[in-house]
């Protein structure tokens, strides 16, 4: 026998899951006593207020989606990460995470392509990255461990560029300084 479980990441990150089909299972094997110690709790909004949505949607939808979406998969092995990663390094950063160092990879091609297909004429624009970040390590006072729900904040690293392309380094620093204020 199977059982299949599917559940919205609006509802409910990894950890929720896992604590949910786990107080699951002790109860199919009449474990009262996990049971009673995962009694899920739910207050996460007392400490961090959902954002007003409304504000950037007046209509209370978002825009649309464009028709033609672009999905691309790709694969970098272990040699092509320890460039990326070393690529990304410096005095500020001497080992930066393969996230920080993909991403800083990632975005400064997609900024390069923006700039090819705008051709700015030197004017300065802003590109920002956005990263999900898990926050219950960082939540104060801690997340109970029966803490239910989406802890889970968005993180955003922004820069602009003018003539000049930032480099690996550059991009990974301000990615790593985004994801800590959160």
């Amino acid at each position: 026998m199977a059982i299949g479980v599917y559940v919205s990441h609006r509802v409910a990150d990894a950890m929720s899951l896992v604590t949910f089909i786990n107080a699951w299972a002790a109860a199919c094997r009449g474990d009262a006593k996990t049971i009673a110690v995962t009694q899920p709790t739910f207050d996460l909004a007392s400490r961090f207020p959902p954002p007003d949505f409304f504000k950037y949607f007046p209509s209370g939808a978002p825009p649309p989606t464009p028709q033609k979406l672009v999905t691309k998969r790709f694969v970098f092995n272990e040699q092509k990460l320890a460039a990326l990663r070393k690529a990304a390094s410096g005095t500020m950063m001497e080992k930066p995470t393969r996230v920080e160092a993909v991403s800083a990879f990632i975005w400064r091609h997609f900024i390069k392509a923006v700039r090819s297909e705008d051709k700015l004429n030197g004017e300065e624009r802003v590109f920002a990255a956005a990263h999900a970040v898990d926050i219950r390590p960082r939540a104060s006072p801690p997340l109970p461990n029966q803490f239910f729900g989406n802890a889970v904040a968005q993180a955003l690293a922004m820069t602009t560029t003018a003539e000049t392309e930032p480099d690996y380094y550059e991009l990974a620093i301000k990615l790593r300084d985004g994801i800590k204020k959160n």
